[in-house]
């Protein structure tokens, strides 16, 4: 056994934990919601799975290989890899983030539900002008690209927090794409 391997005892403690935030975010949600939730829907909305496969933590080093000697290594292993985002994201997003809290007040998107459309829109306008050669919006003086992962945030924390209105118009987009890819 090396120290990339996980002990049962270890899968045991990381499913209590998990257990734990079900129950939670089951307690959250059917307050947010005003409905009661069963496991299975709470797994969904969170995007859980089951632990069906042992991780792999064969691109873990040892402490003899990193000479740190610290085996937190393989359960930060487990945690979600924020380092694998790019800085010049959080910062393009932040820059626009900025202007929108100058302009209509931080976080927003907290105190009141939103809908979806308001930010597809959005992001569609920066992209479109972006496509068009369009660096850097007139109005704000922040990175087109910054604006639209800034309306992507907003849509997911507002997920996150069932703050967010969906009106979506159902469509076959999805669909018509799959059919000119073939």
């Amino acid at each position: 056994m090396s120290i990339n391997d996980i002990t049962p005892a270890e899968w045991d403690s990381l499913r209590a934990k998990r257990s734990q935030h079900i129950a939670w975010e089951s307690a959250r949600l059917a307050h947010v919601e005003r409905v009661a939730l069963s496991r299975a829907e709470i797994e969904e909305k969170l995007g859980f799975v089951e632990f069906t496969v042992e991780p792999d933590f064969t691109h873990i080093k040892t402490p003899s290989e990193d000479g740190t000697g610290n085996p937190k290594a393989r359960i930060g292993a487990l945690k979600v890899p924020l380092h694998l985002v790019p800085p010049a994201l959080s910062i393009g997003a932040a820059m626009a983030l900025k202007d929108g809290a100058a302009k209509y007040g931080p976080y927003n998107w907290r105190a009141e539900p939103i809908n979806i459309s308001t930010y597809i829109g959005a992001i569609q306008r920066h992209m479109l002008a972006y496509q068009d050669g369009e660096d850097v919006a007139e109005d704000s003086g922040v990175d087109h690209l910054g604006h639209v992962a800034a309306c992507c945030a907003l849509l997911m924390d507002s997920k996150a927090h069932g703050s967010l209105i969906d009106d979506r118009h159902v469509g076959t987009a999805a669909e018509l794409i799959k059919g000119y890819n073939k």
